[in-house]
């Protein structure tokens, strides 16, 4: 089971200690459901027993749902209680204890217990949690038992005073949309995270982008062997064959070129997939110089460039070390990103500018270009994952979702200015660290 010490796992993103109770409060009864659904999924791969105490219609309706998603075996450790078999909390709380207490004396290892708990009340006192109340269970036992328990509560039918009463015996709160450590908490600090059903879609995209990463790292693998050789070869010729024309020789040339082009390629969605689907490559390093990663970057980007028919234009009017605190694979994908889209979207032999400058402490990165420039409506959804503002171009829409994402991690800021047939021109700027 997936517990160390005191801690135990909500879901991958979230560790709570041992007994933890969570106040759901949901307006949709479709939020609701999808939640119960995440939490419980969860809850079979991490726990022993797992208790759903809830009217007949959700009881059957998550049934059947589960049925879909869970083998035999993790089903039966989910057992399912209507709630109206139980006349008041005091019941509930009691039916809970004598189950919890007949599984400690049938095993022997530590184990997991996992509740979901509907509660239909409309009010809720101080004196719900003095005399009776699920909420009430014994913490102890809860603890011991590597416990989280949600109680869920439909929002509209809550008063005030009883929200309140509420948040202050539950240590998290959540909703259709949000996770939070309860403000009324002993503990209490700021962190949000998604609800359970939102984190369990944002796993599964994770687990996709790791398949599609795996992948990605056996093509290649196949690919870069004979573009070796390619390249190998095409430096042996340049070097023996001396009555080739200079014709011949440029096309040899570019035929190297290429092979630097399509490795370079392979590279960048190696990395991007790494960076949508892990945090290995989000650790921030002191560069003392960033220029060096700059001009590596540019070099391959002219090679890029004059394989589409377009010229980089690129000037670096910064004097002296460009000090930056980094991800070094962030900051090359940011520029390589920029000027990759810029190409991609520009006519044959047209130019793209690109101008790097430091001004007031930070780094800034001019990219214009002479493409096809965009609307409005496109310019609001330029930074959209998937968001391609142009289906005759060939990419996935990722770049830009990408740069943004990468921008704002360094806490910087990007601006585009573009117009139709005029062109696009993005402007970022980073913050520098301060000179040694």
């Amino acid at each position: 089971m997936e517990h160390t010490d005191n801690i135990t796992h909500l879901t991958e993103q979230i560790p709570l200690l041992n007994g933890s109770r969570i106040l759901y409060c949901y307006d949709s009864v479709n939020s609701y459901l999808d939640n119960a659904l995440a939490y419980l999924t969860h809850s079979v791969e991490h726990a022993n027993y797992v208790f759903v105490i809830d009217n007949h219609d959700h009881c059957e309706q998550l049934r059947k749902r589960l049925l879909s998603v869970l083998s035999a075996a993790k089903l039966a450790a989910i057992q399912y209680v209507d709630s109206a078999l139980l006349p008041n909390e005091r019941s509930t709380e009691e039916y809970l204890q004598q189950a919890c207490l007949r599984i400690q004396t049938q095993v022997s290892q530590p184990i997991t217990v996992r509740v979901w708990a509907h509660e239909e009340r409309s009010t809720v006192s101080a004196d719900d949690y003095r005399q009776n109340g699920i909420s009430r269970m014994n913490n102890s036992m809860l603890a011991d038992l590597q416990s989280i328990t949600v109680h869920a509560y439909p929002a509209w039918k809550l008063s005030g005073s009883s929200q309140l009463q509420l948040l202050k015996h539950h240590d998290y709160m959540m909703t259709d949309h949000e996770f939070v450590q309860s403000p009324l908490s002993a503990n209490s600090e700021d962190m949000i995270f998604p609800s359970l059903s939102q984190q369990a879609k944002l796993e599964s995209e994770m687990n996709l982008f790791r398949q599609k990463l795996d992948f990605v790292h056996v093509i290649s693998h196949e690919v870069r062997n004979p573009l070796t050789i390619m390249k190998a070869f095409a430096a042996m010729v340049l070097a023996r064959e001396q009555q080739l024309s200079d014709y011949s020789k440029e096309k040899i040339r570019a035929i190297s070129e290429y092979v630097d082009v399509i490795d370079n390629e392979i590279n960048h969605i190696i990395y991007t997939e790494q960076m949508l689907s892990g945090e290995e490559l989000w650790g921030l390093e002191t560069i003392h110089n960033a220029l060096p990663l700059i001009h590596e970057t540019i070099d391959f980007m002219c090679i890029k460039a004059r394989s589409e028919g377009i010229k980089l234009q690129a000037s670096i009017l910064a004097n002296g070390p460009l000090p930056i605190r980094t991800s070094v694979i962030g900051l090359k994908l940011i520029l390589s990103n920029l000027l990759s889209n810029a190409i991609k979207y520009s006519e044959d032999k047209a130019v793209v500018h690109l101008c790097i400058d430091s001004q007031a402490d930070q780094l800034i990165i001019e990219v214009q270009d002479e493409g096809f420039g965009m609307d409005d409506e496109q310019l609001s959804q330029l930074f959209r994952k998937y968001g391609k503002m142009n289906f005759e171009r060939s990419g996935q829409g990722i770049g830009l979702y990408m740069v943004k994402k990468l921008v704002d991690y360094l806490r910087g800021t990007i601006q585009v200015h573009s117009q139709l047939e005029q062109g696009t021109r993005f402007l970022v700027k980073l913050p520098l660290s301060p000179s040694s």
